[in-house]
C-alpha cells in the first residue's frame, strides 16, 4: 500500500497504538504539542482516538496533528527523558499486550522477530494451552470502534482437571456493547460516525469479529444469541468463524463458540485484539476445572 501511494520500498514497518504513547508518557512526563496543548499519560488516549475529530474536521489536519503528537513523544524519548527502568518496562508491557508490532524487509532481521511477541504472529495452540484468536474489524468505515467495548470469557465446560489425556469442551464467550451516547448520530462529529458514507446509520457500530479456533478442535457450535450461525472459513490450516453486529448506541449483542478435542490441555486462552481501553487485559484465562472461568471486562 505504502509503495502504491509513495512509490518507496519499505524497509520494514512498526505498528502502535496510542495505547502505547500513553505509556511512554508515564515515563517521560508530559509533552508540549505543536498547537499548544500537552499530551500527558492521562489524556493521550481520549486525545488521539476521540477529541481530535471535534478539534479538526479536515483528515489532512488530524494527519498533521497525530504526526506531531507522536514526534513529539519519541523526541522525548530519544532525548532520554525519564528513567531507563520506566522506559523499557513500559514498552515491554505495551509489547506484551500487542500494541507493538514489527516486521522487516530483511530475512536475517525478520527472523530474530520470529516468535516474538511483537510479531504479530497467530495465536499456536499446544499440548498445556489451547488458544483462540479474536480479531476485531470497523466494518464501517467509521471512527465508531472507540466506544465499543468488548467482553470476553472463556469457560471449560468438560474436562479432566489433572492433565490426564481426555475429552475436553471449550466455550468462548464474546459480548460487544457500543457505549456511544444515545444522540451519538447527532452529537458525535460526521468524521467519527462517517454520516452513513458507508451504508451504516449515524451512531451504528459495525463490528466484524474473526475467530480463530484453536489448532486441532472440532467446532460444537458457533452461533449468535438470536440463533444465527456464523460462516466459517480457513486461514494456514486454522478454522475462522465470522460475525458481524451493527450496534445501535448504548446496544449489544453476543456470540458463542464451543470447541471440543481430546488432548492433555489444560489451560486456555484468548488473544483478543487491544482496544482504547487500556485496562483491559488482551489475553483472557482460563484454567481446566469444573468451575475454571475467566473474564475480560
Amino acid at each position: 500500500m505504502y509503495k502504491q501511494r509513495t512509490g518507496v520500498e519499505v524497509d520494514g514497518v512498526i505498528a502502535l497504538d496510542p495505547v502505547v504513547l500513553s505509556y511512554l508518557l508515564r515515563a517521560t512526563g508530559p509533552v508540549a504539542l505543536p498547537d499548544g496543548e500537552t499530551l500527558s499519560a492521562d489524556n493521550a488516549v481520549t486525545t488521539l482516538l476521540s477529541s481530535v475529530y471535534e478539534r479538526y474536521t479536515e483528515p489532512a489536519a488530524q494527519d498533521a496533528f497525530f504526526a506531531g503528537a507522536t514526534g513529539a513523544v519519541f523526541h522525548a524519548f530519544l532525548e532520554g527523558r525519564g528513567s531507563t527502568v520506566s522506559l523499557l518496562t513500559s514498552l515491554a508491557t505495551a509489547a506484551d499486550q500487542r500494541r507493538v508490532l514489527m516486521w522487516s524487509a530483511d530475512p536475517e532481521e525478520q527472523a530474530l522477530l520470529e516468535g516474538s511477541s511483537v510479531a504479530g504472529e497467530l495465536p499456536a495452540t499446544d499440548g498445556d494451552t489451547a488458544r483462540f484468536g479474536v480479531y476485531l474489524n470497523d466494518g464501517g468505515g467509521s471512527k465508531m470502534s472507540y466506544y465499543v467495548k468488548p467482553d470476553v470469557s472463556l469457560v471449560w465446560d468438560q474436562c479432566e482437571p489433572d492433565g490426564r489425556n481426555g475429552q475436553r469442551q471449550l466455550t468462548l464467550r464474546v459480548n460487544f456493547t457500543n457505549t456511544a451516547p444515545a444522540d451519538a448520530a447527532t452529537s458525535l462529529p460526521k468524521y467519527v460516525t462517517a454520516n452513513g458514507a458507508f451504508g451504516t446509520a449515524p451512531g451504528t457500530a459495525t463490528v466484524v469479529s474473526n475467530v480463530y479456533l484453536p489448532e486441532g478442535y472440532e467446532l460444537v457450535s458457533g452461533s449468535t444469541a438470536a440463533g444465527t450461525v456464523s460462516p466459517t472459513g480457513s486461514f494456514e490450516g486454522r478454522q475462522v468463524l465470522t460475525f458481524g453486529f451493527q450496534l445501535l448506541p448504548q446496544a449489544s449483542a453476543d456470540f458463542t463458540v464451543t470447541v471440543r478435542a481430546t488432548t492433555t490441555a489444560s489451560k486456555a486462552e484468548a488473544l483478543v485484539t487491544p482496544t482504547a481501553d487500556a485496562e483491559v487485559d488482551p489475553t483472557v484465562k482460563a484454567a481446566c476445572e469444573t468451575s475454571g472461568a475467566a473474564t475480560l471486562q
